[in-house]
C-alpha cells in the first residue's frame, strides 16, 4: 500500500507481512460433519464464483473483502485437509473436491 506524505508528495510504501490463520481446533463428535461443508458442491461454486467475479476485468462486484474471505475458507479447507492428513487420513477431501470441480481444475 502506499500512502502520500503532504509535505513532499513522495510515495511510502509498507508491506505488511501477512498472518497465517490459526488451526482450528478439532470438532466435537456431533459437529464433526460440518467439516464435510468445504467439500460440498455449494460451497465450491461459491469459491468458484468468487475468484471469476474478483479476476474478471469488468466485474463490479470486485473487492478485496471477497478475495480476503475467498482466501480465507480455501485456507480453511486445506487445514482441514492438513489435520485430517496428520490423523492419519490420507485421501485430502478438499484438494480432490477442488481439482474434481468443473470450475476449479488446474487444467482449465
Amino acid at each position: 500500500m502506499c500512502y502520500e506524505i503532504p509535505n513532499n508528495a513522495m510515495c511510502v510504501c509498507r508491506y505488511f507481512a501477512a498472518l497465517p490463520i490459526p488451526m482450528m481446533p478439532l470438532w466435537v463428535n456431533r459437529f464433526s460433519s460440518v467439516s464435510h461443508i468445504f467439500t460440498c458442491d455449494v460451497m465450491l461454486h461459491i469459491i468458484h464464483t468468487l475468484l471469476v467475479n474478483i479476476t474478471a476485468r469488468r466485474s463490479r462486484l470486485r473487492s478485496e473483502i471477497h478475495f480476503e474471505k475467498c482466501l480465507h475458507l480455501i485456507t480453511m479447507g486445506l487445514h482441514e485437509d492438513k489435520l485430517q492428513y496428520n490423523n492419519g487420513n490420507q485421501s485430502l477431501k478438499f484438494v480432490k473436491a477442488c481439482q474434481s470441480y468443473r470450475g476449479m481444475s488446474a487444467g482449465r
